[in-house]
């Protein structure tokens, strides 16, 4: 049995004994008061029979219980004392002993209601409860404690979610504004407002984004293109591309200063006649015997020009104004076909025939001579109404009188693809080339030419040879960047009216060139640089509890006790000579008094009920 226990058995029998005094006093009580309440009738029989015990009873009276002021002189029988003892006893119970409590500490009950104001709960005091024992207290009060703290938790709890829900918000708002202004928002703190404006910016956001992007890879495409051919610029003279332009460049560079400028090999660059070339007819006309005039008409009666000539290829159109093709075979660079077209006579000239004399020179040029004939007759010294000049022939048609020609249009279309120069020598003087088909090229012209557009005019001054294949005074040059297929046309024309001829050349040795290595170069490019346009994204508050109101009541305990009155020891007086009349005549008298005293209280309540 632990000490608790202990207590508790030892305060049981405490109570027990307690219990048994009060309820003989209660006992006492209930007789008194049931006096108290009786009719007049029934309270004088009461009386009466009270008095009839008492004269029966042993008359004998303790001298604590009657204490006459003076002596007895009346002898009273000694029955009559026995009232005066149930006086006595109905006194005592109307003396009811006062109860008296306790109190029990409870510094936990206090630290609870303490703890519980301080976190906002309403407190409540109650009136005090008494228990007969210091451990039913303590448990009341363990009760309590452990109620408080049940609201107390519950009240932390609510308080700390709170705290951690405004925390969250805190937190969120600091975010969203942030990353609000980062994209150059303006942060409210309200979220729907907030929320309408981000969206709204994303939106426009998503919309740049995607122009951007397209952008990008519209020039990132581009780049790989530039980046392919600077690429293949290098490799091709053993340069390792890196993709990187100030580093390729610099490569580049330092290249072009050690190899650019420097002769590579001649190649051919146009085409040139050869000891193999032939002259084949196409269309339009015939190979012929060449008339007798026609050493007069190419080099002069004084044979002093075009030297370069010789008349074994000699052809006469079939149409005196027609069209004759002749293929020029076996050229350095593919075959020519040269087409003669639109042969025009002076106006004062005869004209019954026109001839193509063709040759070719030592360099490579390929030389024509175009003349025609004015008809038989005879030589009138002056060239007549026909254009006659003088002198005869014999044959058929060779001792025709020689015309005066006016123009020819001429015509070039190369074989070969990968032609890149191009001549046209021997603009004798005052003669005239107007050309077609040569755009793109860089034009070179002789210090005898005069250039306007692509007409070329010739001065009076020198003349040069038709073959030559050299770009000399009277010469007219075409320089292409790229080898190409040649075709072009060009009318040749006298501006006198008294030109036996027209004598000219195309291509030559002019047309084949020293190589020399150019220098490379690359191309710039940037490479396109894309940042996507970051969304912003904010998130909504956390919901935030209500604030729980919270009431406790409590009270404090206490250990009704009940004090054990010691019973009184009986006084031993010295007893009264016994006389036997002045003891009787007193208890009687006592008793007569008491009687009429009841008596007259009866009468007394009859008349207030």
């Amino acid at each position: 049995m632990n000490e608790i226990e202990k207590e508790k058995h030892y305060l049981k029998i405490k109570k027990e004994k307690r219990r048994k005094k009060l309820m003989f006093k209660s006992n006492e009580y209930k007789a008194y008061g049931s006096i108290r309440k009786t009719k007049v009738a029934g309270a004088c029989g009461v009386i009466l029979a009270l008095g009839m015990m008492v004269m029966f009873a042993n008359g004998n009276v303790s001298a604590d219980e009657v204490k006459p002021s003076t002596p007895a002189t009346t002898e009273v029988a000694k029955p009559a004392e026995s009232p005066k003892a149930e006086v006595k006893s109905v006194q005592k119970v109307e003396a009811k002993a006062e109860e008296t409590i306790k109190p029990v500490e409870s510094p936990n009950l206090d630290s609870a209601v303490e703890k519980a104001k301080s976190v906002g709960i309403k407190v409540t005091e109650k009136e005090k409860v008494g228990y007969d024992t210091e451990a039913e207290a303590k448990e009341d009060e363990a009760k309590q404690v452990k109620e408080i703290d049940k609201k107390t938790v519950e009240k932390e709890q609510n308080i700390n979610e709170i705290k951690e829900a405004e925390a969250q918000n805190s937190k969120i708002n600091a975010d969203n504004k942030s990353a609000m202004e980062k994209a150059g928002l303006k942060h409210t703190g309200d979220y729907p407002k907030d929320k309408k404006t981000v969206d709204g910016y994303n939106a426009q956001a998503k919309k740049e984004n995607e122009a951007n992007e397209a952008k990008f890879q519209k020039d990132k495409l581009e780049a790989e293109k530039i980046k392919a051919k600077d690429k293949a610029i290098m490799e091709k003279v053993g340069l390792k591309f890196s993709g990187n332009y100030l580093k390729d460049q610099k490569a580049v560079d330092e290249w072009n200063k050690a190899n650019a400028g420097k002769v590579i090999k001649s190649i051919q660059t146009g085409l040139t006649a050869t000891a193999d070339t032939t002259f084949e007819v196409i269309s339009g006309g015939s190979k012929a015997v060449a008339p007798d005039y026609t050493a007069n008409v190419i080099q002069g009666y004084a044979r002093n020009t075009n030297l370069d000539a010789n008349f074994n290829n000699v052809f006469l159109l079939d149409d005196k104004s027609g069209t004759i093709k002749i293929k020029v075979k076996n050229t350095t660079n593919g075959d020519v076909t040269l087409t003669f077209s639109d042969i025009t006579p002076s106006a004062e000239s005869g004209f019954i025939r026109s001839y193509i004399a063709l040759w070719a020179g030592e360099d490579g040029g390929i030389g024509y001579g175009v003349f025609i004939s004015a008809g038989a007759g005879e030589a009138n010294g002056g060239g007549g109404v026909d254009g006659q000049s003088g002198g005869g022939a014999s044959g058929v048609y060779r001792n025709d009188r020689q015309g005066w020609v006016k123009m020819v249009t001429v015509g070039v279309l190369t074989d070969s693809d990968n032609v890149s120069e191009v001549t046209v020598n021997d603009v004798d003087s005052n003669q005239v080339i107007d050309v077609s088909s040569l755009d793109g090229a860089k034009v070179t012209t002789g210090k005898n030419i005069t250039q306007s557009g692509n007409s070329f005019t010739a001065n009076n001054e020198a003349e040069s040879q038709s073959t030559a294949g050299v770009l000399d005074s009277n010469g007219i040059g075409w320089s292409f960047a790229k080898g190409q297929k040649i075709n072009f046309t060009f009318i040749h024309s006298n501006t006198s009216d008294t030109s036996f001829s027209i004598v000219g050349g195309v291509f030559g040795r002019a047309s084949q060139k020293e190589v020399k290595q150019e220098p490379i170069s690359i191309e710039k490019y940037n490479d396109p640089k894309y940042t996507p346009k970051p969304y912003v994204a904010i998130k909504p508050y956390v919901p935030v509890p209500q604030e729980k109101q919270v009431e406790v009541e409590y009270h404090k305990a206490y250990v009704k006790e009940v004090p054990v009155t010691p019973e009184k020891p009986q006084e031993h007086k010295p007893e009264l000579p016994n006389t036997g009349t002045a003891e009787s005549s007193l208890g009687l008298a006592g008793v007569v008094g008491v009687v009429a005293t009841m008596v007259g209280l009866a009468g007394l309540k009859r008349k207030e009920d």
